[in-house]
């Protein structure tokens, strides 16, 4: 369903240039674009000069994630949240003291354990961008991973493949529509972000079409 909130942002004229992701510009080239409205809510359609551009939501949203994970992490840690009551895990031993060996690590990484009798652990604290998102699979997923660590890999080798799992898992998945105020949100954290152009997994976060494919559809060109 498309949605009929139209961006307030300047269209640029025919013949002006267009930006690009990572290009300077006042306000960023995903804020700078003209917001025509939300289809099937998942993409946003938006005007780039002449060009339309699609952007996949959900995608958007992960390499948001990503790359704020990323960075809390290079610098210590991530930011975490205390849960107003915690949740208690039945783990089996063998994970359990694989959360053991992994303590420092899974600590880094936003999760607050604390034993809480046999191989049950109280989870107290998850990463903030997890607070509202499914951090308990999210944590069995990274569980299962250190579990596979061999004598040829260590953490750092999947250190990036686990923070993709919590950004990926942080975000609500299917079709959700957005307010405008939404939409200025997700445009101006995308310019706040080194690399936009993908998600994490490497699915497109944008696909621009021109202005010469849109009238050789309708037959004008």
């Amino acid at each position: 369903r498309d949605l009929p909130f139209h961006g307030e942002r300047k269209e640029a004229g025919a013949g002006e240039p267009t930006g690009e992701p990572g290009q300077e510009s006042r306000g960023g080239f995903f804020s700078t674009l003209t917001v025509l409205g939300q289809y099937l809510g998942a993409y946003l359609v938006c005007q780039d000069g002449e060009d339309l551009l699609l952007i996949d939501q959900h995608a958007a949203h992960e390499r948001v994630a990503f790359e704020r994970l990323r960075g809390e992490y290079a610098c210590g840690s991530v930011e975490s949240q205390g849960l107003l009551f915690p949740d208690v895990l039945e783990l089996s031993h063998s994970e359990a003291a694989t959360l053991q060996e992994h303590a420092g690590e899974v600590a880094r990484l936003g999760f607050e354990l604390e034993e809480f009798g046999g191989a049950a652990v109280a989870l107290k604290s998850v990463p903030r961008i997890l607070a509202h998102g499914d951090y308990l699979k999210a944590l069995r997923d990274i569980i299962e991973e250190l579990a596979a660590l061999g004598r040829t890999r260590t953490f750092t080798d999947i250190q990036e493949g686990i923070l993709i799992r919590i950004a990926c898992h942080s975000v609500v998945r299917g079709a959700g529509t957005l307010t405008g105020t939404e939409v200025s949100a997700l445009l101006s954290a995308l310019d706040s972000v080194s690399f936009a152009s993908n998600c994490p997994h490497g699915r497109p976060v944008f696909k621009r079409i021109g202005r010469g494919e849109v009238e050789k559809m309708f037959k004008r060109a």
